[in-house]
């Protein structure tokens, strides 16, 4: 994942502590509700899972190639792997070559996209 996608994932959250931390312990004034220090360490919490499952899903996103569900692709019974290219290196000597969605393929057991088709 690049610097700047990880940047834009854990600004908001510096963000939100460092507000939150000028807030913490300041009498209240009318109309405004203090926040405890638990109240802080739940919401940075929050904030850090929040952050982390949206990098997750950059990363995958990142590693598919933003494939989408419904383009076509293709692998082999004993593989591990889909293809987006069919005249792929890892193809030449397959018998039995499958086709269908990214979908059908983790289906049908495959993980992931292949390295050299991944690198096109």
């Amino acid at each position: 994942m690049n610097k700047h996608k990880r940047c834009s994932t854990f600004l908001p959250l510096l963000l939100c502590l460092l507000l939150l931390i000028g807030c913490a312990g300041k009498p209240s004034v009318e109309g405004v509700e203090t926040v405890s220090a638990e109240e802080i360490r739940e919401m940075i919490r929050e904030a850090r899972e929040s952050a982390l499952a949206e990098e997750s899903r950059l990363a995958a996103a990142e590693e598919t190639k933003e494939i989408s569900s419904a383009d076509k692709v293709y692998w082999t019974d004993s593989g591990q792997v889909w293809h987006t290219d069919p005249a792929c290196a890892s193809l030449k000597r397959a018998q039995n070559i499958r086709t269908g969605s990214v979908t059908e393929a983790e289906h049908a057991g495959k993980s992931r996209i292949c390295s050299y088709c991944e690198g096109k």
